[in-house]
């Protein structure tokens, strides 16, 4: 919408529109009071809209109302600059920074990864956000605590890697925690999405991945950096290696990780040698 455009005040988008965050919006909660607010992310709580029920042609200010959104059925639509701006309202409000830390970009449609072809038809019907989620501490060379299905909240998405608030307490786990913050990808052979960091995510387009010789899991659950430390623990530090190996986080099958310019055919990065000449294709 145009600066200079003033939205129609009759326009009422279809119940199960998706919403924008970081925008003032009008909603017309039935039985109530319409409400201006600013939608935002609440770390603990999901979306929400915070503002003030509108009397006559100003907003009521002594008493702040905070709604929980989505609210299916509940008609709403943006306002436009030419309505905030007789209002007062600042576009994002300082609250919201100082509150609840950093936000999607503004007019980034809440809940856009439902039909994310990744994650569609895994969510609950009656929580549309809410799925499943492998969560772990690292692979079995960096624990011995196993992965954990948890219930995450989506909060967004980059792509086909997505974010999440964990809404359960995990069991055993050190690393995670109910209310933490993640990342999560869908992998081959995983039942669920699986956790995965930023530290992963960095060194991952640097590799090819082959999957699981027995359950096809096409991802790690480890930085490649940290799982050839774990396995190779006295090679020099800065030293590179073209392949190696890692035990399947998710059955104790084979995988195999090999650089990209290598596996490309290229001159790639010299393997460096483990200790006691034994071979880097071999566990111990």
């Amino acid at each position: 919408m145009a600066s200079g455009e003033r939205s129609d005040p009759d326009a009422k988008p279809a119940a199960d529109a998706l919403m924008p965050v970081g925008t003032w919006v009008r909603l017309e909660i039935p039985g109530q009071p319409v409400i201006v607010g600013f939608t935002y992310v609440d770390p603990q709580a999901g979306f929400s809209a915070q503002g003030w029920k509108v009397e006559g042609a100003s907003l009521d200010q002594s008493s702040r109302v905070i709604v929980r959104l989505p609210m299916p059925g509940v008609p709403w639509r943006p306002l436009s600059p030419d309505e905030t701006a007789p209002l007062g309202l600042e576009s994002p409000p300082t609250w919201v920074a100082e509150f609840y830390g950093p936000q999607p970009p503004s007019g980034s449609l809440w809940g856009a990864w439902r039909e994310h072809p990744k994650l569609k038809g895994r969510f609950l019907p009656d929580h549309p956000d809410d799925l499943q989620v492998f969560v772990h501490d690292g692979g079995p060379r960096i624990t011995r605590n196993p992965a954990e299905a948890v219930w995450v909240s989506v909060t967004g998405a980059d792509g086909e890697v997505f974010r999440g608030r964990v809404l359960n307490q995990p069991h055993n786990l050190r690393s995670v925690r109910q209310g933490s913050e993640i990342r999560f990808v869908v992998a081959d052979g995983a039942e669920f999405p699986v956790m995965v960091t930023d530290k992963y995510l960095r060194e991952r387009g640097a590799w090819v991945i082959h999957p699981c010789r027995k359950c096809g899991f096409s991802e790690l659950f480890d930085a490649p950096s940290d799982l050839m430390r774990a396995v190779f623990p006295n090679v020099p530090a800065g030293a590179q290696m073209s392949m190696f190996t890692a035990f399947c986080p998710l059955c104790g099958g084979v995988q195999g990780v090999k650089a990209k310019a290598d596996a490309a055919g290229g001159e790639g990065v010299p393997p460096v040698a483990p200790p006691s000449n034994r071979p880097w294709w071999k566990f111990w």
